[in-house]
């Protein structure tokens, strides 16, 4: 684990509820606008935004990889919302996953230049309605309400 990932680590640990239960802190992103991160043990995510000194690591493709191959291994049912061709040309680590259930719903980037164009645009592809959807059918009983 990267020296900051374990500053990171002894930190949290002390300053959260269950932070000694955490087991591994992961990347799961490292962009312009923030940081997330995967708390192990706590199953939480964590996101931090940029620095006071600017922009944060680059762009990081393997980590990417790594992730997303990870997280289609997974058993549980996954929803994959697929924006973009750059997101959509990753579909085959989902696809050559052996288990669990998928869905992957692909539309064209959210961006402004985007979000209307075709062939799937952005908007108005109701992909956060189908997959809640597609989870409370299989149990989930999930909602986007981040207040709930």
């Amino acid at each position: 684990m990267a020296r900051d990932l374990v500053r990171m680590l002894n930190g949290l640990r002390g300053a959260i509820d269950g932070g000694e239960r955490i087991t591994r802190i992961v990347t799961l992103s490292a962009g312009h606008s923030n940081e997330t991160y995967l708390l192990e043990g706590l199953d939480r995510i964590l996101r931090m935004p940029p620095s006071e000194e600017g922009l944060l690591p680059p762009y990081d493709m393997a980590r990417q990889h790594a992730i997303l191959s990870a997280v289609a291994q997974q058993p549980q049912a996954v929803v994959f919302l697929l924006w973009g061709a750059h997101a959509q040309a990753k579909r085959h680590l989902i696809e050559a996953a052996p288990t669990g259930e998928r869905l992957l719903l692909t539309a064209n980037h959210p961006s402004p230049l985007s979000a209307l164009r075709g062939p799937v645009p952005f908007m108005g592809c109701r992909h956060f309605s189908a997959a809640q959807a597609w989870l409370n059918r299989r149990g989930a009983d999930f909602s986007w309400n981040l207040e709930n």
